[in-house]
């Protein structure tokens, strides 16, 4: 594949709907069992870093034929998520740093640093894909 570089804006659009719906469905979830006894609630918690480690590899792949040099390798939120969705699929959930793309942990979305595990929760998620896609809609409309 061409690497990609301009997005439709319908596309992307798309894109932010699946993602806003997957985050809703858990949400749902959320609520439904409100109330429930705790070792259910407890499952639930380990169920949210896989979910929500997933959906930034979704995330990633919906965008993953992108020009590297419109991503730039200046810590954004594209690289954030790239980052982390490759360290999800070859570096054993811990994060893993590229060379020459200079993440600052303390500037980026989710704060975390180099070697830790990646547990993404929903919170996490929603602030990352949000600036993922501010930066799509900025650096490929």
């Amino acid at each position: 594949m061409i690497a990609v570089a301009t997005y439709d804006p319908e596309y992307v659009s798309k894109c932010r709907m699946v993602i806003n719906d997957r985050i809703s469905a858990y949400r749902a979830v959320l609520a439904a069992l409100r109330g429930s006894p705790p070792t259910l609630q407890k499952k639930l918690s380990r169920l949210e870093a896989s979910y929500f480690n997933d959906l930034v590899v979704v995330l990633e792949g919906c965008f993953v034929h992108r020009l590297r040099a419109k991503e730039g390798r200046d810590g954004n939120a594209l690289n954030e998520v790239r980052l982390i969705s490759s360290s999800l699929l070859e570096h054993g959930g811990y994060l893993t740093f590229e060379k020459g793309v200079r993440l600052d942990p303390y500037d980026s979305v989710l704060r975390m640093t180099e070697g830790q595990p990646i547990n993404i929760t929903m919170s996490q998620f929603s602030s990352l894909a949000d600036a993922f896609f501010v930066e799509i809609e900025s650096r490929y409309s």
